[in-house]
């Protein structure tokens, strides 16, 4: 069997260059048909608060006990919001396959406005790792 040789063709124009002339890109990149655009600085602090919750969605972080996570989220939560910790009967860690904790802060049953839930974490005694998935 005789495979022909594949040539692939050589590229003389960049992608999108109609959106490139619209960009305030240096005249260099324009001539070489580059498009620049402007990168956000990586975050400075090790964790962010959102909503007065720490972690960020899907962070994953060593925790000896759920009681340290429920302390910190007790001393951050949003005002008349409560934190609830409940088994996971239907959910096992992949790793270890034991039975999970959630915990969850949120304002639900509170007569005042809509309810909210604010964060959500899954925690596993057997490995001490907890994640926020909300």
């Amino acid at each position: 069997m005789n495979l022909a040789r594949f040539e692939s063709p050589e590229v003389t124009q960049g992608l999108n260059w109609q959106n490139a002339s619209a960009l305030s890109v240096g005249t260099a990149a324009r001539k070489s048909n580059l498009l620049v655009y402007p990168m956000k600085s990586s975050a400075k602090r090790e964790y962010e608060v959102l909503k007065g919750v720490p972690h960020t969605p899907f962070e994953e972080f060593p925790l000896r006990k759920v009681e340290d996570l429920v302390a910190l989220l007790e001393r951050s939560k949003p005002k008349d919001s409560k934190v609830e910790v409940t088994p996971m009967e239907d959910s096992h860690h992949a790793p270890c396959m034991q039975q999970m904790d959630s915990i969850m802060v949120h304002d639900i049953g509170n007569p005042k406005g809509n309810p909210q839930i604010y964060a959500m974490y899954q925690y596993c005694a057997q490995c001490k790792t907890a994640v926020r998935v909300l």
